[in-house]
């Protein structure tokens, strides 16, 4: 059988007309990024940099770009009572830049799926059905529901319901007319490298570090310089967050690890400490309580330090 969503245009369907309208529906994170090559640990970690969301909005981000598929059914919400409609998912992700994304001239919201949508009339459910979660893949019993409801309050509706609830209709059986397929406006490469820049940091920063510590992570010792990142002790929210003693210079898995607080930098002594959590991982457990490789009299911001440690101390007791 298809996949069958609940997703929420906006709080409250406050999107529902723009997405009616532009034929598509969207989310609304991270809307300066391609999130088509992002890991989701890479998601989580650029979600706390920015402050827009925590590990919940991850999961959204990832089902919609990589689990919803073209010949899915989306189901409009409003509220955990109200559906404001149910359409076809009629094409991949599509990123902010894509010229086919009907939002992409917009400052919100640029996350997109086309989709057709087959049923826009406005129904309230005898019931709480849904979840809070912007996306949430819906049960048998709650499609039943739905179905039952759209069938007795507009029964003129029913042909329409049969075409988007096929029994027994299997996704890869369906042949809709669907274009599942949109050729990218880019080679992958560029855009994979593209990523990859922009998650190093900005260059004057990332410069900065890799000339301040001899280009080798701290922690580690490694000098594979495209290994290296440029990583923010108090999390970047603007150009004044790239003062270079807000800086450290760390091997990528070192800095998701800072970020997720699950390493942390001991103000009073400059060693690691690393979470409980990766306490039975050899390759990590090896750093705990290992001092930082700094050049000597470099400046590290005290101040950010005991920032990211304080948070850290508060995640590992709520661990």
């Amino acid at each position: 059988m298809r996949n069958v969503w609940k997703i929420a245009p906006g709080l409250n369907a406050s999107t529902w007309k723009e997405c009616r309208a532009r034929k598509c529906i969207s989310i609304n994170w991270l809307n300066d990024f391609d999130l088509s090559d992002f890991s989701h640990e890479l998601v989580i970690q650029t979600l706390i940099e920015l402050r827009e969301g925590k590990k919940g909005s991850a999961e959204t981000i990832r089902s919609f770009i990589h689990e919803v598929q073209p010949r899915d059914i989306v189901v409009a919400n409003r509220g955990l009572s109200g559906v404001v409609g149910i359409g076809i998912v009629r094409s991949r992700y599509l990123p902010p830049s894509h010229k086919k994304n009907p939002n992409r001239r917009q400052q919100f919201s640029r996350h997109v799926r086309l989709v057709e949508w087959v049923i826009d009339v406005e129904i309230p459910l005898d019931k709480k059905l849904f979840n809070q979660p912007t996306l949430q893949r819906l049960k048998l019993q709650q499609i039943e529901q739905i179905k039952a409801e759209y069938s007795a309050k507009h029964p003129e509706l029913r042909a329409s319901l049969t075409r988007l609830f096929p029994c027994g209709l299997d996704a890869d059986q369906a042949d809709d007319g669907v274009d599942d397929f949109i050729p990218p406006d880019e080679d992958t490469r560029q855009t994979v490298e593209r990523q990859v820049k922009a998650r190093r940091g900005q260059k004057r920063f990332r410069d900065a570090q890799l000339r301040r510590f001899s280009g080798k992570c701290v922690v580690t010792g490694c000098c594979v310089v495209d290994l290296l990142e440029a990583a923010h002790l108090s999390p970047y929210r603007g150009e004044g967050h790239n003062h270079e003693a807000n800086g450290l210079l760390l091997r990528a898995d070192i800095h998701t690890l800072l970020d997720l607080n699950l390493m942390a930098i001991n103000p009073a002594d400059m060693r690691l400490l690393i979470s409980v959590k990766l306490q039975e991982d050899e390759t990590y457990r090896k750093y705990n309580r290992k001092e930082l490789m700094c050049p000597a009299k470099t400046n590290i911001s005290r101040e950010s330090l005991i920032d990211r440690f304080e948070a850290f101390i508060s995640a590992e007791r709520e661990r």
